[in-house]
């Protein structure tokens, strides 16, 4: 089915749904269904001509609307994901969205409703050329990160906030890995190997990638068993105190994922600087090794076992993601300081 189809069939379900509650609803969905309809004829091959406000403020609208039922939020959510995932939002509509969306989650904790808004960020990051602000972002990945500290590893609601976290996350990383290949900077004469209240100057304006040094660094600070702060988004930092097994797990997918990050951008590497068994680093073994006490009587013990069983091929590639940018950077440094044209150590 085409996305004007899928669309379509979001709209006719959300009218039938709010006919008595909100005709007026209603009458916006029906009326959308007609632009809809003439745009995707019209412009069959060109998705971003289609788009128009006429077919996403009914869904808008509804989650605006106290009278209406739960299956037509379900609808609404359902319909907002699929306008942002065939990338039929502008700019201006999607600020909206968020908006909405962000305003929502707040009376939302951890229901059905609210899980499924939380899968619509990462589509507004990968499909979209809005970029969400900031303390937006703040505020979403603090929700998730309260999830996860407040429900069961087995349970549902966990589950579906873990893989929504890694997927906003992930979709971060993406971008700062497109800015750190179009910015290399390896080295700086100043290294920052401690926490920061603030991401460093160094990454610009760049709203992408300062969220994901900050997300990184929140993971760093939990691994040595400190406070999430920019997570907590100025609230209580017991509520996003990530357990110790789970920060590492993220921690290390995301080296992983996205190595060039960090071998790209000193800001990066230094960041880890104090987790790496170089010179006074933190010893991540050691960190590994100290993830069961943080299983709450088994709340977390499938991570825990798993952290524990893997902690020496869990430092390794740690060291390895993290250390090869280090050594390149403190290469580049010594040979600029003493002018030869190649570092002894890589």
């Amino acid at each position: 089915m085409s996305c004007a189809g899928i669309i379509e069939m979001d709209l006719r379900n959300l009218a039938n749904e709010v006919k008595k509650k909100a005709p007026e609803i209603r009458k916006a969905a029906e009326s959308g269904i007609e632009t809809l309809l003439v745009l995707s004829k019209k412009y069959a091959n060109k998705p971003k001509k289609m788009r128009s406000t006429d077919y996403v403020t009914p869904f808008i609208e509804c989650l605006n609307n106290e009278k209406v039922s739960p299956k037509a939020y379900d609808i609404a959510v359902n319909g907002l994901n699929h306008v942002l995932a065939y990338n039929l939002a502008s700019d201006a509509t999607a600020s909206t969205i968020v908006d909405i969306l962000n305003d929502r989650l707040s009376t939302e904790e951890s229901s059905a409703l609210g899980l499924r808004i939380l899968q619509i960020f990462p589509i507004i990051v990968e499909n979209t050329s809005f970029i969400i602000p900031e303390r937006k972002l703040q505020s979403v990945l603090c929700h998730m990160a309260t999830i996860l500290c407040s429900e069961d590893a087995s349970s549902q609601a966990f589950q579906l906030s873990l893989s929504s976290f890694q997927q906003l996350v992930q979709a971060l990383g993406n971008k700062a890995a497109a800015f750190s290949e179009a910015n290399v900077k390896k080295t700086s004469s100043k290294v920052n190997d401690s926490l920061r209240e603030r991401p460093p100057k160094s990454l610009g304006d760049d709203v992408y990638c300062c969220a994901y040094w900050s997300v990184l660094q929140d993971l760093a600070a939990r691994v040595m068993d400190q406070n999430a702060a920019w997570l907590s988004n100025g609230g209580n930092m017991e509520r996003v105190r990530l357990p110790l097994a789970l920060s590492l797990s993220l921690l290390l997918t995301l080296l992983t994922q996205n190595e060039s990050v960090v071998l790209n951008r000193v800001e990066f590497a230094s960041l880890l600087q104090y987790l790496v068994e170089i010179e006074a680093g933190c010893d991540v073994a050691a960190a590994c090794a100290g993830v069961a006490a943080e299983g709450e009587n088994g709340r977390f013990g499938d991570l825990d076992r798993g952290a524990e069983a893997d902690e020496g091929r869990d430092a390794e590639v740690f060291r390895g993601a993290a250390g090869r940018g280090l050594r390149a950077e403190r290469a580049e440094r010594r040979a600029e300081a003493s002018g030869e044209e190649e570092a002894e150590e890589l």
